[in-house]
């Protein structure tokens, strides 16, 4: 029997086991409360298990975040695949140090929490698809006096994309076209007599209006949790 046993724990594959908790984390799972703004037994054992994790890790699930909204506790501990771009995040206090909070907005303009273990060198406007481990839902207070439930998530920096690419690099794109329009007719204007150094001044005033104008579209959130997430959802609904 114990030969048996043996050889069926050699057959099951490292990525088995690294989708699977444990009993024991499963138990701590079960003391969750959704509804809670509080990180209690169940967080700290969704942040050990990402502490073993590695770049193969893979997601078990690819159901939205509606599926998990309407019922938390079937979704609870598993693997997702999420995707968005990162808003804004701080660094946890005690007792979570090395912990990051982000507040991340998908593609469909939904905001979600996402707490990262470990340095993830993620900025804000940064696009990121990552596995995570559900945690539970949180009930925040809006600017509209409106209470509303969050998803919030716990992955590990190591399988942060190095890659992702950031929204600031994409307003830039979009910006050289501009710039290279306004080239073009500074040239066709300096070929007609027009004062060459005149035009190239207006064209950089131009162009740092441009960005200066961009930059101030992004805006920023609020530091408070509730406050960010909140501000997050009313932008989300003034873009629907």
């Amino acid at each position: 029997m114990f030969i048996l046993q043996t050889l069926l724990l050699c057959l099951i594959s490292p990525s088995d086991e690294e989708r699977q908790l444990g009993v024991g984390a499963m138990e701590r799972l079960q003391t969750v409360v959704d509804g809670s703004d509080s990180l209690g037994e169940g967080f700290a054992a969704l942040v050990e298990d990402v502490l073993v994790w590695d770049d193969t890790i893979l997601a078990e699930h690819a159901q939205g975040l509606d599926w998990i909204m309407e019922d938390p506790s079937r979704a609870r501990g598993r693997v997702f695949s999420l995707q968005g771009v990162a808003e804004q995040g701080n660094r946890l206090q005690e007792p979570w140090d090395g912990i990051e909070e982000w507040f991340i907005r998908n593609s469909k303009g939904t905001p979600f929490c996402l707490y990262v273990v470990g340095e993830s060198q993620l900025q804000q406007g940064m696009r990121l698809q990552v596995p995570a481990r559900f945690y539970k839902t949180i009930e925040m207070e809006g600017r509209d006096k409106r209470f509303r439930m969050y998803p919030t998530f716990v992955t590990s920096s190591i399988v942060i994309p190095i890659l992702a690419t950031s929204s600031e690099a994409s307003l830039l794109f979009i910006l050289l076209p501009i710039v290279a329009l306004g080239s073009v007719i500074v040239f066709v204007l300096s070929r007609l007599g027009t004062n060459k150094k005149y035009q190239k001044q207006k064209l950089s005033i131009e162009t740092e209006e441009v960005i200066s104008a961009a930059n101030e579209n992004a805006g920023e959130l609020p530091e408070d949790a509730s406050q960010a997430l909140a501000a997050m959802h009313q932008q989300s609904e003034g873009d629907r």
